[in-house]
């Protein structure tokens, strides 16, 4: 198997499919190998785990999102946050 491919595919994946539940079981899934393997191959080639650099893209979304203005409580919403409040602690940890 193409290990580059693989990785560059499963980024392509997590920005076209940000707004879903993305973990490791389910990305493993579509590329046929176990959720440790993927998560052990995508942290070798991304240089950070992959719930820390799905994260920096749901958020990287996220900002976009408030930068057109869009509604807080609509964006957290959007991408999984029960609560604003919750969202924007998250938001302020990783953009300061």
């Amino acid at each position: 198997m193409n290990y580059e491919k693989m990785m560059d595919d499963s980024a392509a994946y997590i920005e076209q499919h940000i707004r879903e539940n993305l973990t490791a079981q389910n990305l493993s899934r579509i590329y046929s190998c176990t959720a440790g393997y993927f998560s052990y191959i995508f942290s070798y080639y991304f240089k950070e785990p992959l719930d820390i650099y799905i994260r920096k893209v749901r958020f990287k979304h996220a900002a976009d999102q408030l930068l057109l203005h869009t509604c807080t409580e609509d964006v957290a919403k959007e991408f999984g946050y029960e609560s604003t409040q919750e969202f924007e602690e998250n938001f302020k940890k990783e953009y300061g």
